[in-house]
């Protein structure tokens, strides 16, 4: 050990003779002091060498500039000042080479939990720029970018190798039976229907969140569903898949069911999979399904639009709207007073496609945020085929009443009265059969009244009408 402090010594000693501009012999027998001092105090856990830059005249400056910027940022208790000091590229000798804790420090004099230190590169930053690597390590996002990927099962990120493993073992487990969240986007479609050749063409799609109870496998379960209704036969015997299952984040030990677009007459066919019972699996007795409709936003004018919204949100309509969706009010189907303010519309106005910003949140009852289509939240998962088939019947219907019908006229008795309208009959039974087990009184045979603006209205003689 000696001998090594010696050739340190003689070392900086050379230097200093060749340049004795670099050090002054006092700053070299303190840089060596220095040095023996860190060596010999074997308890000293933190121990850097540091190089010649740290003790020299530009060190100093560069020490203390640093120091007078971190107190005044202590004293206003800024951390965000602190975080850019320590992570200014200016200040880089005193971050790689101070015996500090920055972090613990930060947290002490600012009185904050906000700041973390990358437990993959050193980053210190504030936590929302980052995220938790196995629940319990703090990865800066550039790390998270690079080197891992979320997890589904562990629901948290995890190395891209432990990712891999993990991919690796799912395909052995499941077989591909269960797909990843919005895989659905790739695979089903358009599939054709009666519907297609009405005008205008408005069609639907569903996705219905399960449960599989824990004493059930759910790569069987998704099995027994895929068998029953994954394929449907068009008119001229083309196959086209009806549905496709994934992964959803939101439940415990379930999937989401998610089908093509397509008409009432098809969803009909393939839904009766659901008349029996289906051993293990739930979702209206839950608290984490719920029932999505997606119905076309080709062909819907702002007006229109907007007439959907205050018909689903009008404090008037809410026991229709309660009794159909079969739960209140909830955070990710939000019922909202929208004629109290119309800073919404005033926003959605301002954007270039007004139709996409109607709802600030996705959470909400209605949500337009999606490209093609409108997607109604509000309905608690079911596994009831006359439950689902209502919900699909009250969407369609909804899109058509609220074209037709005056923004001072979108009540619950107007609306009864149109689902019974003989052109309406058809595509709304399960609908009104429905209603009638919640006590609404349902019409045999409404008043049909013409509505000149659309070309499209066609009455059918009563007596070709089933009820």
């Amino acid at each position: 050990m000696q001998e090594l402090i010696l050739r340190v010594w003689r070392d900086y000693k050379a230097r200093h003779l060749d340049r004795p501009t670099m050090w002054t012999m006092v700053e070299a027998r303190q840089y060596t002091r220095d040095t023996m001092v860190r060596n010999i105090n074997s308890n000293n856990h933190h121990h850097r060498t540091r190089p010649a830059q740290w003790f020299s005249e530009n060190g100093r400056n560069i020490r203390r500039e640093f120091g007078r910027g971190f107190a005044s940022a202590i004293r206003d208790e800024d951390y965000h000042e602190c975080i850019d000091l320590i992570e200014s590229h200016a200040f880089r000798l005193v971050r790689d080479h101070s015996t500090r804790s920055w972090v613990d420090l930060i947290r002490e004099k600012c009185d904050t939990d906000n700041v973390n230190a990358c437990e993959d590169c050193g980053h210190i930053d504030h936590v929302d720029n980052g995220s938790w690597a196995y629940d319990e390590n703090w990865v800066c996002s550039s790390c998270i970018d690079d080197n891992y990927r979320w997890s589904d099962n562990r629901d948290c990120y995890i190395t891209i190798d432990d990712w891999h493993d993990e991919q690796e073992q799912e395909e052995d487990d499941e077989d591909h039976i269960i797909g990843d969240y919005h895989d659905s986007k790739s695979v089903v479609g358009h599939i054709p229907s009666a519907y297609d050749k009405r005008k205008p063409r408005i069609l639907l799609g569903m996705e219905l969140e399960v449960e599989v109870n824990e004493d059930y496998s759910r790569n069987g379960k998704a099995e027994e569903l895929y068998e029953e209704i994954k394929y449907v036969a068009d008119h001229n015997g083309n196959m086209h898949q009806y549905c496709f299952i994934e992964h959803d984040g939101s439940l415990n030990h379930g999937f989401e069911i998610v089908t093509g677009y397509t008409g009432l007459d098809v969803h009909a066919k393939q839904l009766e999979f659901f008349k029996k019972p289906w051993r293990g699996v739930r979702s209206h007795d839950t608290r984490t399904c719920g029932l999505h409709v997606h119905i076309d936003k080709r062909g819907v004018s702002l007006f229109h639009a907007c007439k959907m919204v205050f018909f689903i949100n009008d404090s008037n309509n809410q026991k229709l709207i309660k009794d159909i969706a079969r739960r209140a009010n909830a955070d990710y189907a939000q019922i909202k007073n929208k004629k109290a303010s119309y800073q919404w519309l005033k926003r959605a106005k301002s954007t270039g496609n007004p139709l996409n910003y109607l709802n600030e949140e996705r959470r909400e009852a209605l949500n337009f945020q999606n490209e093609d289509t409108i997607e109604f939240r509000l309905f608690k998962g079911t596994l009831r085929y006359e439950t689902i088939m209502a919900c699909l019947e009250f969407t369609y219907a909804t899109w058509f009443f609220t074209r037709d019908t005056g923004v001072n006229e979108l009540t619950t008795p107007n609306f009864i009265n149109f689902i019974c309208q003989p052109q309406n009959r058809e595509s709304t039974k399960f609908l009104r059969a429905y209603l009638r087990e919640k006590n609404y009184v349902i019409p045999k045979f409404a008043v049909v009244k013409p509505n000149p603006r659309f070309d499209d209205y066609k009455p059918q003689p009563p007596e070709s009408l089933a009820a």
